[in-house]
């Protein structure tokens, strides 16, 4: 058969009016321009700044001279320019991770990272502020509304002979007040009558201690017991987490008011840093109102009974 007559049969016909029909289609020359759009833009338009390849990492002389300067104070020579190239490489490298981690938002869900920057950025908001150097009168303004911080508090001067209330048991008290009854009637002073009760794993003296420091060692009860004790006296016997105690008070000292002479170096530290703190507290507020805050209420939870949910959105 012919070509002509190929061409010709029916069968044909039908075939290549179908194969018009297709490319005749509206959608056909959408997806060719398009795509033609699409080749050209790839061929003469840079890459975006968030594709890969489109961040620039500028190394900038002074941080290789920073790191020349590093690889001199660990090695106490100069790199050779095999050593720098390694230097920049590995400086590049980091910034390229970091860049990554950024992007996958690592530092979103890090504890420590997260914890680390939020740090800096306090730090970042206190040091971008001048803080005025406190003047005199506001130094004793604020050491005198904090007696309890800069003053001196009462301390007392107390010995102890104390009885174990694993060795005594139930008659600890009553072998406590026997005990007091004997060191009175002989007159026994604290050096003399130290033996005559059970070891004590923190001593039988304590010189100038304040009422925390007291309530620290032995309890709260017994610090408040101190303070109404008479002086050079055995006391009544009194009680500790760990027995009985017959008090010996050799000095009590009367609390101070707080002298700016003795504490004005501490006072100046601690109140520059209250005014870093408000400072960094008022810039968190400013930065706060860019912020939509929106508390969603919680997950429901058939076990749990929701009583009320509240939705607050604060600009």
């Amino acid at each position: 058969m012919e070509f002509a007559d190929l061409v010709q049969s029916p069968g044909r016909k039908l075939k290549l009016s179908g194969v018009r029909r297709w490319l005749a289609e509206p959608t056909l020359h959408f997806l060719i321009i398009a795509a033609a759009v699409f080749a050209a833009h790839a061929w003469l338009a840079p890459p975006a700044a968030n594709e890969p390849g489109g961040e620039v990492i500028v190394v900038p002389a002074q941080l290789v001279a920073g790191l020349r300067q590093n690889f001199i104070g660990r090695t106490g020579r100069a790199p050779t320019e095999s050593e720098q190239n390694g230097l920049i490489d590995e400086h590049v490298d980091e910034e390229v991770l970091y860049r990554e981690a950024l992007a996958l938002g690592l530092d979103r869900h890090d504890v420590v990272v997260r914890r680390r920057l939020v740090q800096d950025m306090r730090f970042l908001l206190q040091d971008v502020s001048t803080i005025e150097e406190p003047t005199e009168a506001e130094l004793t303004e604020f050491v005198d509304r904090q007696p309890e911080r800069y003053g001196t508090p009462a301390r007392i001067t107390f010995s102890h002979v104390f009885l174990s209330a694993d060795r005594h048991g139930p008659s600890t008290e009553q072998d406590a007040i026997a005990l007091l009854e004997r060191l009175r009637a002989e007159e026994l002073s604290p050096r003399d009558a130290a033996n005559s009760g059970d070891p004590f794993m923190l001593g039988h003296r304590f010189a100038g201690q304040t009422r925390d420091q007291v309530a620290g060692r032995f309890g709260l009860r017994f610090a408040d017991a101190l303070v109404t004790l008479p002086v050079k006296a055995w006391s009544e016997p009194i009680a500790s987490p760990y027995g009985m105690h017959l008090v010996w008070v050799d000095e009590r000292l009367a609390a101070e008011p707080p002298q700016l002479d003795r504490v004005r170096n501490q006072a100046r530290r601690d109140l520059v840093a209250e005014r870093r703190r408000q400072v960094e507290r008022r810039k968190i507020a400013e930065l706060r109102e860019r912020y939509a805050v929106r508390i969603e209420p919680p997950a429901a939870d058939p076990q749990v009974k929701v009583v009320a949910v509240r939705s607050v959105v604060r600009p």
